[in-house]
């Protein structure tokens, strides 16, 4: 995306010297004015080189960056192929003109000239996420929330992120402030089920009823089935304190089979239907609604899979912050202190975990 000299904020400066002059009687010409990707690129972001990448991997490189016009610290992204940084600027463009909530905003883009390294993709830099042992339940539930109403708002468009993550979300602040939001970033993998709306120079083919009925239905579950169970994990992992004896630690593994998935899925309803007939003693009415959801997050069968809007429909994501009371860390700890793992009480309640073996574990 490039300026126009009419909006840049340098040109305009320019041509405000260039009138002054004019009215003083000086010549009114003005030093030529560079191209907006070559001025920017040059002039406005500046790097240090002696700060390392924040990271750099086989597909991008992100680089700390000051935004001398607005002051602001920025990353400045570089891919490995031209192909794919246009297909993530592809997909920025639509969820920017769709309003699609939670998803990392694109401050600007511009050609590197200097270094030749293409088309530059510039974002606001954002905070890394807390380890989920120190996350309070009710700011879970804020980032399910977030997370689901991207997915909801992508799943309508027909566009998957296909590699949700710890490392694709990203906060705009530290985790317990109540005005830092989640952002899901990493958008070089999403994936169209139709091709994205060609740009409004482009004449559109004629639409017939067959392409319309086909743009008015939702995706397949084989399409959006991959995100929600990546949701699914994140938030296991992010709930095992809160859960225990339900083997929620097989989901840190960086592979994690569906017959394991299936396991846990089957387990928490297990644990949840033992409460419901009083076997067990109960969890906290929060946890309980947060195992429920789990499940379902885990379900093996695509078909029956839930989506994103029923994720926002599920009653875990419908408690209000007074219903989380008395499941922060701190008094979590003590209650689990005087539950035994099981449930029985007094710490002689000793259950060991079956042994799940993992493949290339």
């Amino acid at each position: 995306m490039t300026t126009s000299p009419l909006t840049d904020p340098l040109a305009a400066k320019l041509a405000d010297m260039s009138l002054q002059q004019s009215a003083s009687g000086s010549p009114t010409s003005v030093p030529p004015l560079p191209e907006p990707a070559v001025l920017r690129a040059r002039d406005r972001y500046t790097t240090d080189a002696s700060l390392p990448p924040i990271t750099s991997t086989h597909h991008a490189t992100l680089t700390p960056a000051h935004d001398t016009l607005t002051g602001m610290s920025v990353v400045l992204k570089r891919g490995s192929s031209q192909a794919r940084i246009a297909h993530e600027l592809t997909v920025l463009r639509t969820l920017r003109d769709n309003r699609i909530p939670n998803a990392v905003a694109l401050l600007d883009s511009f050609e590197d000239r200097d270094t030749g390294s293409g088309t530059v993709l510039v974002f606001r830099k954002l905070e890394n996420l807390p380890n989920f042992a120190d996350v309070d339940l009710v700011v879970i539930a804020r980032w399910v929330r977030a997370i689901a109403e991207t997915l909801n708002g992508i799943h309508g468009l027909k566009i998957a992120h296909t590699c949700i993550s710890p490392s694709t979300l990203m906060l705009t602040g530290p985790a317990d402030s109540e005005t830092s939001s989640l952002l899901i970033t990493s958008w070089g993998d999403a994936q169209f089920l139709v091709p994205p709306p060609p740009p409004p120079s482009v004449s559109s083919p004629v639409a017939t009823a067959a392409t319309s009925n086909a743009a008015a239905a939702p995706p397949p579950p084989d399409f959006t089935a991959p995100d929600i169970h990546a949701l699914g994990s994140l938030f296991g992992r992010w709930l095992e304190p809160y859960v225990p004896n339900c083997a929620l630690n097989y989901l840190n593994s960086s592979f994690v089979r569906k017959s394991t998935t299936t396991y846990i899925s089957r387990k928490l309803t297990d644990k949840l239907d033992a409460q419901r007939m009083n076997r067990e003693p109960n969890w906290h009415p929060a946890v309980a609604n947060a195992a429920d959801l789990l499940a379902k997050l885990l379900e093996p069968d695509d078909e029956v899979l839930i989506d994103a809007a029923q994720v926002l429909a599920h009653p875990f994501c419908k408690l209000q912050e007074a219903d989380f009371e008395g499941t922060d860390k701190v008094a979590w700890r003590g209650e689990m202190m005087k539950v035994g793992v099981r449930g029985a009480r007094g710490s002689a309640a000793v259950y060991r975990e079956p042994k799940i073996y993992m493949r290339g574990h």
